[in-house]
């Protein structure tokens, strides 16, 4: 993996560990906002893909790529609900 794409892949996994935080602070919010329906049928499939991102990132067993997406998750978790 070159430069390039060893940070792109840093960038997703912050991301992936920021939005895993937000799925898991929200779900009572999303699903007051959409109904039992939209949140049986969308947050399931949005959950999956999350955590097979997370265990494809896992899956390279790098010290620094965990880290990254344990700040991303962090951070979120520590902010206040918006």
């Amino acid at each position: 993996m070159n430069e390039t794409e060893q940070i792109f892949t840093h960038i997703f996994a912050f991301g992936l560990g920021y939005a895993i935080a937000f799925s898991v602070k929200n779900v009572g919010r999303i699903y007051k906002e959409w109904g039992l329906l939209i949140s049986g049928l969308l947050f399931p499939s949005i959950a999956i893909g999350l955590i097979l991102a997370a265990a494809m990132i896992a899956d390279k067993k790098s010290l620094i790529l965990s880290s990254v997406f344990g700040a991303g998750f962090l951070i979120r978790m520590l902010k206040s609900r918006s």
